[in-house]
């Protein structure tokens, strides 16, 4: 029996996948980056590697590759960050596609792999300013990968800074796209290799912003049953009004101690809040190097006992959180808590929400790695 846990529902997962699928009509290149955004790298990738609309997954270094492949993974893996230091980490394993943005990490790949061809993913920066080579570079490029005997270019991508507001054609996201599409364009009708993927958007992108030359959408937040805002969820349901997404995450712990305190009592560190009457309060053992936000303290947060909504009482502590039970009858030692999602729980966008939190992948990614990953049903 575990103190807390994160329980993983695959029909959840299967759900969103189908659904996303059905809208997209494209193959999904699943993001299980940063440890499958808190889910679980090697839970998810069980999951992905039996779905039959995944036909690649996307990591970011090569510890994630070694886990994969360790774990019996076995679809195709794109590397998406550049890492020098893992080159060969990667192509020990087969089926690895490595990401390529930089010349010099061109010629790193030649010079640190023997094998006789290394796929690679050319990215193209169109607007994000972070990784890729522009637009006018890429003919250039083409030309140097022919050159090196021991690369193969498999696919060309490039990433949405902003695709939110796609119906207007002087956004930011169609300046990217018709970027892309020129790039896209030279290796149609200027190459003779096919590519085997060519891919832009992520969940938000591959619903609203719809590219018929590209192969692949990656999904990242919608694989996991989380909208992004209620802005692109209110437009992308405007699209699909059929689409639903099922959260696949639910966190639960246990009551570890239970106490009566008087009303004035002091609870919590730097005594930020008082029993405004006679309380019953539980503690449950989670805080915030379990990833459970300091910004949930003094009622900002709360947990669900069943039906029962339990209020945090006092400031989350690095291991434990305290909650009001006093309205809540049955309270008992070991009694399951749900701190997220499940039937009752508040979702992760509700908390983030109250919390103020903007981003919910930041939340989500800091859910402590070392709590165990239950698949379930």
């Amino acid at each position: 029996m575990h103190a807390t846990w994160i329980e993983i529902s695959a029909s959840a997962f299967n759900h969103n996948v189908e659904m996303i699928f059905h809208c997209t009509q494209r193959s999904l290149a699943a993001v299980i980056k940063s440890h499958a955004y808190g889910h679980g790298l090697c839970e998810i990738a069980f999951l992905c590697d039996k779905n039959p609309y995944i036909d690649l997954l996307c990591v970011t270094t090569g510890k994630e590759v070694a886990a994969l492949r360790e774990y019996g993974i076995r679809k195709p893996i794109l590397v998406l960050m550049p890492d020098y230091t893992s080159i060969k980490e990667c192509m020990i394993y087969d089926n690895v596609i490595l990401s390529v943005s930089h010349k010099d990490y061109l010629y790193e790949i030649t010079q640190q792999v023997d094998s006789p061809l290394v796929p690679i993913h050319i990215k193209v920066d169109t607007g994000l300013s972070r990784f890729g080579f522009a637009s006018h570079e890429i003919p250039a490029l083409f030309a140097l990968c022919d050159r090196l005997s021991s690369i193969t270019v498999h696919g060309i991508y490039s990433h949405f800074a902003h695709v939110y507001d796609t119906d207007a054609v002087t956004s930011y996201a169609h300046e990217q796209y018709k970027q892309f599409q020129t790039v896209i364009t030279y290796c149609t009708t200027m190459r003779q290799q096919p590519l085997s993927a060519i891919h832009m958007s992520n969940t938000v992108g591959g619903l609203l912003y719809d590219i018929p030359q590209c192969s692949h959408v990656r999904i990242g937040i919608g694989l996991y049953g989380i909208w992004p805002s209620l802005d692109e969820k209110r437009a992308i349901c405007v699209r699909y009004p059929l689409l639903t997404l099922k959260p696949v995450l639910s966190w639960k712990t246990r009551i570890i101690e239970l106490r009566t305190v008087s009303q004035g009592t002091s609870i919590g560190y730097s005594c930020t809040y008082r029993a405004p009457r006679a309380m019953r309060i539980a503690v449950l053992p989670i805080g915030y190097s379990d990833g459970y936000n300091f910004a949930f303290s003094n009622g900002v947060g709360y947990v669900m006992m069943g039906e029962y909504k339990a209020p945090v009482v006092g400031r989350i502590c690095m291991n434990a959180t305290i909650i009001d039970v006093t309205d809540i009858p049955d309270s008992l030692y070991h009694n399951e808590v749900t701190v997220i999602g499940g039937h009752y729980g508040p979702s992760v966008e509700t908390v983030c929400l109250a919390a103020q939190i903007v981003n919910v992948r930041t939340f989500l990614t800091g859910i402590n790695a070392s709590i165990p990953r239950l698949l379930v049903a």
